[in-house]
């Protein structure tokens, strides 16, 4: 499959990666399946031993034989492992995670055997590994995810087959000695590591073979070149990557615009970089290439590049907004036709990008979602005018806690209908007045649909909203509509030829029997789909 991109990539390869990855994770379908997956792997079970979820608290000794090749016994009561060398010399598989009473890995366990490849110790409480680890050369698969315990694992120089090495949510504070060595690495997972301060500088770049490389929620932020403490690892390490294709990554600051950088990103499948001390976010739909920026000062930051590769952009609790607005519609030559979402959260300044400057073009032509939340507007229109936004193609539209916000969206000669919008959720704005209004002396009201494909409405805590919109008109194709704490609107722009299609009115009883209709009809097909607040089905005439 050809990448949009620009690079074709495989995409079997990464399928039999994410493969990998499912199969590990601790959620317990996936350690079904990836039990099964390991258990099935030879038609002949007599080389299997599967004792799982059994309450199990002995480890059986008695069941292993010198031909067995695959042991299961995750999610049992295990307390110790026999400190012994069994003869066990074909066993490629041994899953012990979900095994939470187990506190130590006997040094003679491990030598038992030699031709291991899946190791899963996950979800138990070792705190450390013995050195009989760097004996099992022929090791694949190293799974450590969720041993909360585990603050130290031993040299990996002698594993250099490893494939998959998962130190997920350990108490690690830095990387393995001999980590450089393994050459055939393909996957690290150092997610929620949050006790990891350090990675010296030449450490990555060495795994030729790496494909994926999670660090989300760990406590390491890479740095960039000049901005960082002497001998720690920059973007530069992560450059040299060439079969890297998915990252995610902490970032100290909005790196430069540089050749090297924008290559090495352009090739990424997936990535996600959280920039600034603080950054986080919450998922959306268009994470596939996600930043996010927080708790910086972003005046002299130039993004553009950034979002040329970037489906889902986070702004939080960044100042300089204007500024840099500014340099983006300046330096941008053409639109950014990838980014699918954009969320602006605390932004107490207006936007107005400094200079007055305005954009000649929708730099988001293709933007799907819009999340507004805490941000200094009078009306998402200020927004519209100096990026250029026509949102012909936003689906999602949610603002929240703007408090000088007075009219959602102002309708004119840039924007006379929403034609692709499907959900609009708005809630805590105290001054908002109506969701839409059409600039007078500009355009006259449409004679299109103003927003003919919205299914989903939710409006919270609106005192002052009085009306949707200025034009009068049906909205044909709404589903469900909740409306809480809106005491002021009386009216919905529904038709008694479109009612039908509601499935559900949700509010408050004193506000549904206020509401004001055009006919019977209309109210007499919405009754029955009306669910009071308190979740208490409404019966009976009004």
């Amino acid at each position: 499959m050809a990448s949009t991109y620009g690079d074709s990539i495989d995409d079997t390869k990464i399928n039999r990666l994410q493969i990998v990855i499912a199969t590990y994770h601790e959620v317990p379908p996936c350690s079904r399946r990836f039990a099964i997956w390991v258990m099935s792997s030879s038609q002949d079970d007599s080389h299997s031993l599967v004792m799982s979820g059994i309450g199990l608290r002995e480890f059986p000794l008695e069941k292993y034989f010198p031909s067995i090749r695959r042991v299961s016994l995750m999610n049992n009561k295990l307390k110790k492992l026999p400190d012994q060398v069994v003869e066990c010399v074909e066993l490629s598989a041994l899953l012990l995670q979900g095994n939470f009473h187990l506190e130590a890995l006997p040094v003679g366990f491990l030598l038992s055997f030699p031709a291991l490849r899946i190791l899963n110790l996950s979800g138990t409480r070792i705190s450390s590994l013995p050195l009989s680890l760097s004996e099992l050369h022929e090791l694949r698969s190293l799974i450590l995810r969720d041993c909360y315990y585990l603050e130290e694992v031993p040299s990996l120089e002698k594993l250099t087959k490893i494939q998959v090495l998962d130190l997920c949510a350990t108490r690690i504070k830095e990387l393995p000695t001999g980590l450089e060595t393994l050459n055939s690495l393909r996957l690290l997972d150092l997610s929620r590591t949050h006790h990891l301060e350090s990675i010296p500088a030449g450490i990555i770049q060495h795994l030729s073979s790496l494909e994926v490389l999670d660090m989300t929620l760990s406590h390491f932020h890479w740095g960039v070149q000049g901005q960082t403490q002497e001998g720690q690892a920059t973007l530069e390490d992560i450059a040299c990557l060439h079969c890297l294709l998915v990252l995610s990554i902490r970032v100290v600051c909005v790196p430069p615009l540089s050749p090297e950088y924008n290559s090495w990103i352009e090739k990424l499948k997936k990535f996600q970089l959280f920039i600034g001390p603080t950054a986080n976010s919450l998922p959306s739909r268009h994470d596939k290439r996600r930043v996010t920026i927080s708790s910086l000062n972003v005046s002299e930051a130039f993004i553009g590049w950034l979002l040329v590769n970037t489906t889902s952009l986070v702004m939080n609790h960044c100042w300089g907004l204007n500024e840099m607005l500014e340099n983006l519609v300046i330096d941008s030559t053409s639109s950014f036709n990838v980014l699918r979402s954009l969320t602006v959260d605390s932004f107490g300044g207006s936007i107005r990008p400094a200079g007055g400057c305005v954009a000649q073009l929708d730099l988001l032509p293709n933007l799907e979602e819009l999340h507004l939340r805490r941000v200094n507007l009078e009306t998402i229109s200020e927004l519209v005018g100096h990026l250029g936004l026509r949102f012909q193609t936003l689906k999602h539209l949610e603002v929240s806690r703007c408090s000088r916000l007075k009219c959602l969206l102002s309708l004119g000669n840039l924007i006379c209908f929403l034609p692709n919008l499907q959900e609009i959720h708005v809630s805590f704005c105290e001054k908002l007045q109506e969701l839409f209004d059409y600039s007078p002396g500009e355009f006259s009201a449409s004679t299109e649909p103003l927003v003919p494909a919205l299914r989903i409405i939710k409006l919270t805590n609106l005192p002052r909203l009085n009306r949707l919109c200025s034009q009068k008109g049906s909205w044909g194709s709404l589903e469900h509509v909740e409306v809480i704490r809106c005491n002021l609107l009386k009216n919905l722009p529904i038709s008694s030829s479109k009612a039908h299609k509601v499935k559900e009115v949700r509010g408050e009883r004193h506000w549904w029997n206020n509401l004001s209709w055009d006919d019977n009809t209309t109210r007499e097909t919405l009754q029955p789909r009306f669910v009071p607040a308190d979740g208490n089905i409404l019966t009976g005439s009004l």
